[in-house]
């Protein structure tokens, strides 16, 4: 082996050495870490101050207390050490509305509670913040009960721009918190009454009553509208509406046939379908209301041609066509079979039955056979 071969195997076997040594340093160290529950040296990471806000989910309006906390978590704070962050209010409740002012909320919690101050908009903890430098920091908001028939409404509170002098620095868990408000306050709109009506004529009305409950005299905070609808198409109804400010009251749903070019005859107790209210507000729909329809469409069925038939020899047909008489618009056609289309009785002939179907359409017909009675009568030809 030569000089520079073997100087270079001493230098890899003194590497090799150090390694080992240092590996078994550290399973020395790490060891001794375990057995006095500390976390070992290779698995520690550097913790930075985390924030976190979080509120109650749902309140009700009358007996709301809405709770938001910011949580204060990872590396604690240490002496001469603070963090910050700002904190703000949004949503679609009204601060001092709605609910008790928001900033004033925070501002006394922050006051009552030793290593918090609070600045503006800007909440800052020190290390003397729960004995630790870590910990959560709550304040709550009462909810504010009105006799407004509203939708839920929504305070959100967010945090931003998070800043320590801590070493590690610090991040933003849980940016923003939302609670709902629901209303106490209910609508139900209460549907009766039938509306009589002609196609192509008078109208008729179905009553919609607005009703509200809750707290002291409950009025509407949003519009509600109010109708119904026909499953088989055969009526429109107009829309009837409350506006903000009303208490509740009775109004009249204007029922029309639609005039269609189908021969039906009466249709009764037609069921007027209670549509999903409009509103922003929860409103609920009740009762019953029904529809009767007089059909301005006739038919006309028509019997032509001369049948000449033998007793106990030839039948013969006569033709029965069908006429409709109608006004409107669409498409033209019968929306009610007509059954048993016959001769009337006769002592000498007998006459099949035709019938006229669903959505037979004007001049269609159908084919009536005669047949002669052969009896023992001696009486000759029997014409017309």
């Amino acid at each position: 082996m030569s000089f520079f071969r073997r100087l270079r195997s001493r230098k890899s076997a003194r590497k090799r050495k150090q390694r080992n040594r240092q590996q078994r340093r550290h399973e020395f160290v790490n060891n001794m870490a375990r057995s006095m529950q500390h976390e070992p040296l290779e698995e520690r990471r550097l913790l930075a101050v985390d924030f976190a806000v979080a509120s109650t989910a749902n309140v009700n309006e009358n007996a709301g207390l809405a709770n938001f906390s910011i949580t204060l978590s990872g590396d604690p704070l240490t002496t001469g050490q603070t963090a910050s962050v700002d904190i703000s209010q949004t949503g679609s409740a009204t601060s001092g509305v709605d609910y008790d002012n928001f900033n004033t909320a925070l501002s006394n919690a922050a006051t009552a509670t030793g290593g918090v101050s609070l600045v503006g908009s800007t909440l800052t903890f020190d290390d003397s913040f729960n004995g630790t430098g870590t910990g959560t920091f709550q304040f709550n908001v009462n909810t504010l009960n009105d006799s407004l028939v509203e939708d839920s409404e929504s305070i959100t509170a967010t945090i931003s721009s998070a800043t320590t002098n801590h070493p590690n620095g610090t991040t933003i868990v849980t940016s923003a918190a939302n609670t709902t408000i629901d209303d106490n306050e209910s609508a139900t709109v209460n549907y009766v009454g039938t509306a009589t009506v002609t196609e192509g004529g008078a109208t008729g009305s179905i009553n919609a009553t607005l009703s509200l409950s809750g707290d002291g005299t409950p009025e509407l905070a949003v519009p509600v509208d109010a109708t119904i609808t026909s499953a088989t198409n055969d009526f429109t109804a107009t829309t009837v509406g409350w506006i903000a400010g009303d208490t509740g009251s009775t109004k009249a749903i204007t029922v029309t046939a639609v005039d269609e070019l189908f021969v039906e005859g009466p249709e009764n107790g037609l069921a007027a379908t209670l549509a999903a209210t409009t509103s922003n507000a929860s409103v609920t729909e009740a009762g019953a209301g029904t529809v009767n329809v007089t059909d301005n469409d006739t038919a006309t069925v028509t019997l032509s041609g001369t049948a000449n038939v033998a007793e106990g020899g030839a039948t013969a047909p006569l033709t029965a066509t069908l006429a409709l008489n109608t006004s409107g618009t669409g498409t033209e056609a019968l929306k009610t079979a007509i059954n048993n289309v016959t001769l009337a009785t006769d002592a000498d002939f007998t006459a099949s039955t035709g019938t006229f179907a669903v959505d037979a359409v004007d001049n269609d017909t159908v084919t009536i056979t005669v047949t002669a009675v052969d009896e023992l009568f001696v009486e000759g030809p029997e014409n017309g």
